[in-house]
């Protein structure tokens, strides 16, 4: 039933968002090719802002970082012998003579919520592997669609994405005499999980900021007229 209602949202949402390119086109006298590309550029900047994480908003800097935790240890022959948190002071320093400590990487698991303790005997080694050099290809997926349409995409991401821009964006545009067609796809793995939730909601901010755009010349046109 989830599914059908999620389905059933994105077509009504499509069909509000047609409506709002055509009367956009109509108002602006900029016709119909020009509606849909100022619509393409409002549905992939509304996706991006939808998209995790942060969703709403820029995706702040602790997401770049995988969370490090201390697992402090003695030694009882060759079996190490885990410590209490209240066994040692705040942050990634144990106490007491003889202490070790073990560095856990919680990594996120793949297609899940869920995250899993990577351990390394260093901090250092921990710290490789602290940085998430992919995180926001998600939403960097749809920014690279602004800019095969010409628009500007100021976004952080993690290292990596640039140099996987070309493959993260699926993006067609074909242009008829009387009508121009453009295809935006997400190729990023986890997409598919998320675009029941991101796509009804991009198509709706997205014809929203056409109907304000279509009743602000309108209004503006009056305003001359009178």
């Amino acid at each position: 039933m989830k599914a059908e209602t999620a389905e059933l949202r994105a077509e009504v949402e499509m069909k509000n968002f047609l409506g709002a390119m055509n009367r956009l086109g109509a108002i602006a006298g900029s016709g119909i090719g020009q509606a849909v590309r100022e619509g393409a550029v409002l549905f992939a900047q509304s996706a991006a802002r939808a998209t995790p994480p942060d969703a709403g908003k820029a995706i702040s800097a602790r997401r770049f970082k995988r969370v490090i935790k201390a697992e402090p240890y003695v030694m009882n022959g060759p079996t190490k012998i885990h410590l209490k948190p209240e066994k040692y002071i705040s942050g990634l320093r144990p106490r007491g003579r003889g202490v070790k400590a073990d560095y856990a990487v919680l990594m996120k698991r793949q297609h899940s919520r869920r995250f899993k303790a990577v351990l390394f005997d260093s901090l250092s080694k921990a710290r490789e592997k602290q940085i998430i050099s992919t995180r926001g290809l998600l939403r960097a997926g749809w920014w690279g669609a602004l800019g095969k349409l010409g628009a500007s995409a100021v976004e952080k991401f993690g290292r990596a994405v640039p140099n996987l821009l070309p493959r993260i964006v699926n993006f067609a545009e074909t242009v008829q005499p009387d009508s121009v067609e453009i295809h935006i796809g997400n190729c990023v793995d986890g997409y598919d999980d998320l675009k029941k939730q991101v796509i009804p909601v991009a198509l709706m901010k997205a014809g929203n900021r056409m109907n304000a755009i279509a009743k602000k010349i309108a209004l503006d046109a009056a305003k001359k007229a009178g």
